[in-house]
């Protein structure tokens, strides 16, 4: 009786140990799969880092949606140029924008800004909206038209209409335009010329295209010591090449467009 309780106590005891063994080898299994993780997060961070830093020239666009930001940390790290919505169709104005623009004055970062255009809404309606809420604040960029609708071919009354908008910005202003789409929608409403610049919306250009991008749409950076997303955009091309492409001045560079 008595060995039969020693033998089972003896047993007891062995499962007890298997089962701390085991519990001790999940836990570091555990704590390795954490670490591999973590590892390989850092690896892919540093991966995008390293591309990244392979454009000399990068820069960011700014919202509302991005709450407060640093100017000064965004050229600190690198950043050259910033875009900054100011409006968006016929009635919707950026919250942030007076208060963005304000404060990226003397950054270092050059300053442009852009509209949200819709093919829904008047041309007449959204330069009134955008005029509106920008006055004379337009930076030293061209001005830029983002139109991000999933439509490939446009209508003819729709290319009309973001035509109309562009001479209308390029009669107040005295800029050239720089049209933030897909290749196919900026090739149906450009004009002739270099009066309007291309922004690919989606990071595709033709081979030897000399544009801005759109790098990432979450791209996340380092603000004020704080991890923040942008919308993150490089410059495909050398220093001559961009300042060939930012000079803003349309009568220097053939004049106002012609609607047609």
């Amino acid at each position: 009786m008595v060995n039969k309780r020693v033998a089972n106590m003896s047993r007891l005891a062995r499962t007890r140990r298997k089962k701390r063994h085991f519990g001790c080898l999940k836990l570091l299994s555990l704590v390795i799969l954490g670490w591999l993780v973590v590892m390989g997060i850092n690896w892919y961070h540093q991966y995008q880092d390293n591309k990244l830093n392979q454009y000399a020239i990068r820069g960011v666009t700014v919202s509302q949606q991005n709450s407060y930001v640093d100017f000064i940390s965004l050229a600190n790290i690198g950043e050259r140029f910033v875009y900054i919505r100011a409006s968006q169709g016929a009635i919707y104005t950026d919250n942030d924008f007076a208060d963005n623009y304000q404060r990226a004055q003397g950054s270092n970062l050059k300053v442009g800004v852009y509209h949200s255009f819709s093919l829904n809404s008047s041309a007449d309606a959204q330069f009134t909206n955008f005029s509106s809420e920008v006055d004379n604040n337009v930076g030293i960029l061209p001005i830029a038209i983002q139109i991000t609708e999933n439509e490939t071919t446009l209508t003819k009354k729709q290319i009309q209409s973001v035509r109309h908008f562009i001479n209308l910005v390029q009669q107040r202003y005295d800029r050239r335009i720089i049209i933030w789409s897909t290749n196919r929608i900026y090739d149906q409403v450009r004009f002739k010329g270099n009066l309007c610049l291309f922004w690919s919306l989606n990071n595709e250009l033709v081979d030897g295209q000399h544009a801005l991008k759109t790098y990432n749409p979450n791209q996340t950076l380092k603000n004020d010591g704080q991890s923040q997303q942008f919308v993150q955009s490089v410059f495909n091309g050398n220093e001559r090449q961009w300042r060939e492409y930012i000079k803003s001045r349309l009568s220097k560079n053939g004049g106002i467009a012609l609607e047609n």
